[in-house]
């Protein structure tokens, strides 16, 4: 099977105790235009997002004013379809802070959500391997590091005035 255009952030690499939610929603805006740019299945099957949140600290990985700031830069406005959201190993009151807020949601997005807990063998089972990162039981090897300096290179301005870690 061909890989196809997911994203994966890990969680705990965002401190919001240093990270502006000016800055996170760059960064967010310049991630869904390189996938736009390398990948012509986002305009159908669009956008699937994992989101990894092992090891998630309440105190500087969770920003209620950046989820506000990103959510109203895109609502609306996002030329984008959400082709799926999975959310990987997150801690108990993830789930119930979700269940509080879900009924805000739209209820297509809210069926697209899904919660997999520990069980990151459905992620293999859902995707190609080939698209789903080592750590994830996947075998994509994806070196942030390296990416983050190709872009650069190719004149990704955004990417070198804000260098976060996801």
């Amino acid at each position: 099977m061909t890989p196809l255009p997911l994203t994966h952030r890990r969680m705990r690499l965002m401190d919001y105790n240093v990270l502006t939610p000016e800055t996170v929603q760059t960064y967010f805006w310049f991630i869904l235009h390189k996938a736009y740019e390398d990948s012509s299945e986002i305009m159908e099957k669009g956008v699937i997002a994992i989101n990894d949140m092992a090891d998630l600290d309440r105190s500087k990985n969770i920003r209620i004013a950046t989820v506000k700031y990103l959510g109203s830069s895109i609502q609306d406005v996002l030329p984008v379809r959400i082709g799926g959201i999975y959310i990987v190993r997150q801690p108990w009151f993830f789930s119930a802070v979700f269940q509080v807020l879900s009924p805000f949601f739209p209820t297509k997005l809210r069926q697209r959500i899904k919660f997999l807990g520990d069980d990151v063998q459905a992620l293999t089972d859902t995707f190609p391997p080939s698209s789903i990162p080592t750590e994830l039981g996947g075998t994509l090897e994806h070196d942030h590091g390296a990416w983050v300096k190709s872009e650069i290179g190719r004149g990704a301005t955004a990417i070198a005035i804000y260098r976060l870690p996801i």
